[in-house]
């Protein structure tokens, strides 16, 4: 019995790793990325299905979906609630600053972070695509995006930053955290950028073609992605960890399809300046990198 127990948790621990980290590919890295990086999870040796006996996987599984089912609807309002809004009525926090965590001592976690953020803003535009979700959901939805839109235009002009748009954190009334902390972090303007292009995408899949709003946010996206081209190739940027400094291969992966998505867009809206090939450029300049992390 503790044999079959053991199974079954090792059953769901493979099946719930595999959930989480399968979308969060998919938000850092985009698509193909992500897939070919899913691929590598689990060899066929440790496939569930032939490895454990067959009734302790089928009640795994729908252990684990009914877990699943919970937790999404916890954790969806829980990450909603994470949003400042101008109806909260929180005189501490910015409409549009996303929390990392509402805990403000040990550990104190009440910041936003720009990589966080736009990871929380990538999984709530996917929701938008529900077809299922409620209307007036998805107008409120809509809302919060729309505040995170304006509090990265006020983060964008803030003056006199040290690292400016690659500050990790901010505190939630949009004012600079001046505290030492490891910057430049270089991955949260790219990751930025490929939020506000998904929203982008987004207005104008709704608005039938119309592209006013798209430019409008497309300003945005331009100048975190002017400033990811002229720093990526810097050697001594913070990690996502915050503990070392140097060129990361993640950083620099999620630079890249920030690029790559951005050049798309910029064709799509039939942008001026030759913007699309500043950014394809620079893509291609860190593929050229990216096989020097390997041995």
């Amino acid at each position: 019995m503790r044999w079959n127990c053991g199974v079954a948790t090792l059953v769901w621990v493979f099946g719930a790793a595999a959930a989480v980290l399968k979308p969060m590919r998919q938000h850092m890295f985009g698509d193909v990325a992500a897939a070919e990086m899913h691929a590598l999870d689990m060899p066929n040796a440790w496939d569930a299905e032939a490895l454990f006996p067959a009734n302790i996987h089928r009640a795994a599984t729908q252990a684990l979906e009914s877990w699943i089912t919970a937790q999404d609807a916890f954790s969806r309002k829980h990450i909603i609630n994470n949003f400042a809004s101008s109806s909260d009525g929180n005189g501490d926090a910015r409409a549009g600053a996303i929390c990392a965590s509402p805990s403000r001592k040990h550990p104190d976690y009440y910041y936003a972070w720009t990589r966080d953020s736009a990871l929380v803003v990538l999984e709530v535009i996917a929701w938008l695509d529900n077809n299922k979700l409620d209307y007036m959901l998805k107008d409120e939805l809509k809302q919060r995006l729309d505040d995170y839109v304006e509090f990265t235009r006020h983060l964008q002009g803030l003056k006199n930053l040290k690292y400016g748009l690659g500050e990790a954190k901010f505190h939630m009334d949009g004012t600079a955290f001046r505290a030492p902390w490891c910057n430049a972090q270089t991955d949260g303007p790219a990751l930025r950028a490929r939020a506000i292009l998904a929203y982008a995408q987004y207005v104008i899949k709704q608005a039938n073609g119309d592209t006013t709003r798209a430019h409008e946010l497309f300003s945005l996206v331009r100048t975190d992605l002017d400033y990811v081209t002229k720093v990526w190739m810097h050697p001594g940027n913070c990690d996502i960890w915050e503990e070392s400094r140097g060129m990361h291969f993640y950083t620099l992966l999620v630079q890249k399809t920030a690029l790559e998505e951005g050049a798309r867009m910029a064709h799509t809206l039939d942008v001026d300046n030759g913007v699309a090939h500043v950014y394809e450029r620079a893509a291609q300049e860190i593929a050229h990198k990216l096989p020097e992390f390997w041995d």
